[in-house]
């Protein structure tokens, strides 16, 4: 195995895994505070905020495409 050393950049993520990610999170995020806001639940959000994510995640994984070339 290879060893990394101290000065070795890899990129952990993509950046279009980056952004899916992050349009994710911000969805989940809106979707929770609009659903604390509308319900007063903060249990209520919290399972809209993670539902929202994860369509999110998966939604926007199938518009956002990838770069030319790409496997």
């Amino acid at each position: 195995m290879k060893q990394r050393s101290a000065n070795d950049q890899h990129a952990h993520l993509t950046p279009r895994s980056a952004l899916v990610f992050l349009l994710g999170l911000v969805s989940g995020g809106v979707a929770g505070a609009l659903t604390y806001a509308a319900t007063l639940s903060v249990a209520q959000a919290v399972l809209a905020g993670f539902g929202a994510t994860a369509f999110a995640v998966m939604f926007f994984d199938k518009i956002i495409g990838s770069a030319p070339g790409a496997g």
